[in-house]
């Protein structure tokens, strides 16, 4: 499962939506991360900037999302990304 995370990493910050199963499932990920990063407690996002929160998250929170939740719900995250 680790290489299949790293995999999936890469191609969601290479913004290569082909690998990720096409355009929707790119979105899925990405409506995920955004949710995260606008909803969860501040003292968990402040982590991850200086000074004022950027309105995007950046790449360290990405890459630490994507482990977190995939690594902790494979087989759900494997459902959503590929129906």
């Amino acid at each position: 499962m680790r290489n299949r995370i790293e995999e999936i990493t890469e191609n969601f910050l290479s913004k290569n939506t082909d690998a990720l199963g096409g355009e929707r499932q790119f979105e899925k990920l990405s409506n995920a991360i955004d949710y995260a990063w606008n909803n969860w407690e501040e003292s968990v996002i402040s982590t991850y900037y200086d000074n004022e929160k950027p309105e995007y998250a950046n790449n360290q929170f990405i890459i630490e999302w994507i482990d977190n939740e995939l690594g902790n719900n494979p087989d759900e995250w494997e459902t959503v990304l590929n129906s």
